[in-house]
């Protein structure tokens, strides 16, 4: 049968009241009650609303057993979602991510207990959201103890700055993720507590587009403790049933709380292991991933909110049945998206469960939708993203047979503009590259290892008039481009690949006297900005969009006798900060805050004859250095660690008539 596979996944499964039924019809001859599971909806239709939401619409199922429908189980893509109540037969799928396709389907059940089919699927494809900004930070957090197990978080809502909306808040205790709110609530009652214990809360906003903001600040509340000494009663009534080759369902009867601080949950025990914790009011639970033909012993324990646990309950087991050869793994779960770097996001993810028994060969890795690679582990870093640009990534899981899962959970992040850690890559190797120009208008690229000029290329001249002032990633392309002045102020734009010119446009004029000293991000959208330094000696920031200058920002006055000689990373922030040499050698770091000036320190002076002539990252360990040339053609390359010269070289000098010009 075409669908063998899947129908064993949407076997209906007896529940407690069920089983108990079946129990005492056997001892007594009652009647037993409704086993029919409903019709199967039909009709499903999804409707894209926006690049993170998805109607659902269908049909009314009819219940045939006489119990009543009691709702509808929301399956996206595999996963189950929700249920709803039977009055509806519409639901809207919210916090999607954008530019992803899904599969919906839907199954009814009845208030017996009993689950029909799933119906005919509706795939479903969310726009493509623009949005690259998070939200902004949640704000006033306060953390009110309730009693000894649980305490009630409040704030101030967020406010979308990008435009696809806001999806919800992610709750996080002791900086661990516990589960996200919708955008609508701005509360949050955390349960299940220990008593007598701090527990510290933050809270951060995501939008539509899977951009998250900074966690709020944090707000801490101490559980009140408890009186409570007595254990919960012992679970009862265990049942267990196999419902395929690798899950059995588990049911009991709730236990009760001795002692008055409440019911918090229940450990199931596997064999003697322990399982998992399900929350209190939960008398059901499946147990998946198992083995195929292996019988399985389970035990209860009921906990209260005062850490007390009950003693076991009885003792009941269940043997798999049998699983097709060719079934596939488990689909991979809670997969994570992480960037490492400007060019690196980390992967992680739990591992699968082989079902046919041959073991797990490997995980197959998609980015975008296209195949990347296969890895044998539960991790893998994608060292090929390009800074600035929205990824998703999935994950499946391949077993020794050959057979595929179904794609895990997508997880989207948008990768960070390398900013002015490379903003002389001009090869794509992640490498700083050094530009250089003759006092002819030759221009020359020397393609770096490190700081070991690896090729050198010496492809056209300036024309005359104009001189290389910076460079940087104007296009978002991944590849470093050339920005000119010109002796009338006229700002010239070369957008390159690698070192072909593709492009040039001249964009302004600066007024004048003014002129471009370096580049970086200041307002942190991931493109270049300009540094300039104009005719009274006060330097101000061009915030662009490309070659188009977006705004200006004036920023502060540079004392007599100092210049400005580049931009990097010198403290642990992330921002773009400023170094400065003085006519005298002296050397200053300004460090930023977007453009905020937070401090300043003078910690050494170049020698004699030497000026800062570019900066980059020449060792790979992503704080900036600095590149010095002396008047003798000399070059040096002292590799910081923040400020500090953690090593100087002089490896080599440069032609006469040479300058080297970029990158700063």
């Amino acid at each position: 049968m075409k669908n063998s596979k899947s129908s064993r996944r949407w076997l209906q499964f007896p529940t407690f009241a069920t089983l108990c039924a079946l129990s005492v019809a056997q001892y007594t001859g009652a009647a037993v009650v409704d086993n029919s599971p409903p019709t199967i909806p039909t009709g499903l239709g999804a409707t894209v609303l926006n690049c993170g939401e998805v109607s659902l619409n269908w049909t009314a199922s009819t219940d045939e057993g006489g119990s009543a429908v009691r709702g509808y189980r929301i399956f996206r893509s595999g996963s189950y979602v929700t249920e709803v109540s039977a009055a509806n037969t519409s639901f809207t799928d919210t916090g999607l991510s954008p530019s992803a396709t899904y599969s919906y389907t839907i199954s009814a059940t009845d208030t017996a207990g009993n689950e029909s089919l799933p119906g005919i699927p509706a795939p479903a494809t969310t726009t493509t959201c623009s949005d690259t900004t998070p939200p902004s930070v949640p704000t006033n957090l306060h953390a009110t103890t309730l009693d000894c197990g649980s305490v009630n978080l409040t704030w101030n809502a967020s406010v979308d700055v990008g435009g696809s909306g806001l999806r919800g808040y992610r709750i996080l205790r002791n900086g661990v993720y516990v589960t996200e709110v919708d955008a609508s609530h701005t509360t949050f009652q955390d349960t299940g507590l220990s008593p007598s214990r701090a527990y510290a809360y933050r809270v951060a906003a995501k939008d539509r587009s899977g951009n998250e903001s900074s966690a709020s600040q944090s707000a801490e509340a101490i559980t009140l403790p408890c009186s409570d000494s007595a254990p919960p009663s012992s679970p009862t009534g265990l049942l267990v049933a196999a419902l395929d080759c690798n899950q059995i369902i588990l049911s009991w009867n709730a236990s009760v709380d001795e002692g008055g601080s409440g019911i918090r949950g229940y450990r199931i025990i596997r064999n003697g292991v322990y399982v998992t914790e399900v929350s209190e009011g939960t008398t059901k639970f499946v147990d998946s991933g198992l083995s195929a033909t292996h019988t399985y012993v389970y035990t209860l324990t009921a906990k209260d909110r005062s850490d007390n646990e009950s003693s076991v309950s009885n003792t009941a087991s269940a043997t798999t049945t049998a699983c097709d050869a060719n079934t596939a793994p488990s689909i991979p779960t809670n997969l994570r998206a992480t960037v490492a770097t400007c060019g690196q996001i980390d992967l992680n993810w739990q591992d699968s469960i082989d079902i046919a028994g041959g073991g797990i060969r490997g995980y197959k890795i998609y980015r975008n939708g296209v195949y990347v690679t296969e890895v044998s582990g539960h991790a893998y870093s994608d060292a090929s993203v390009s800074p600035h640009k929205p990824y998703q990534f999935r994950v499946s899981a391949v077993g020794k047979n050959g057979t595929e899962s179904i794609q895990s959970n997508a997880a989207s992040v948008v990768s960070p503009s390398c900013g002015v850690l490379f903003k002389g890559d001009f090869n794509q190797d992640r490498q700083t590259d050094v530009v250089l120009q003759n006092g002819d208008g030759s221009v020359a690229f020397w393609a770096m290892q490190g700081t070991t000029i690896s090729g050198t290329a010496v492809p056209y001249q300036v024309p005359a008039g104009w001189r290389i002032v910076a460079t940087g990633d104007l296009d978002l392309n991944d590849a470093s481009d050339v920005i000119l002045e010109h002796t009338d102020g006229s700002v010239a734009f070369w957008f390159m690949d690698g070192v072909t010119i593709k492009e040039g446009v001249i964009a302004f004029t600066l007024p004048q006297g003014s002129h471009i000293v370096a580049t970086g991000d200041f307002d942190g959208d991931g493109q270049v900005d300009l540094v300039v330094h104009d005719i009274s000696g006060t330097v101000s920031f061009w915030m662009m969009k490309g070659a188009v200058v977006d705004r200006k920002e004036t920023g502060y006055a540079l004392p007599a006798g100092w210049r400005v000689a580049g931009t990097g990373r010198f403290d642990a922030d992330g921002d773009t900060d400023i170094v400065l040499q003085n006519e005298d050698g002296t050397v200053a770091f300004w460090f930023l805050k977007g453009i905020t000036l937070l401090n300043g320190i003078t910690p050494y002076s170049v020698p004699s004859g030497w000026k800062i002539v570019a900066t980059g990252n020449f060792n790979s360990d992503n704080d900036t250095d600095l590149v010095l040339q002396h008047t003798d053609g000399s070059v040096a390359f002292w590799l910081l660690n923040g400020t500090t010269i953690a090593e100087g070289l002089v490896p080599y000098t440069v032609p006469v008539g040479w300058e080297i010009v970029g990158p700063r």
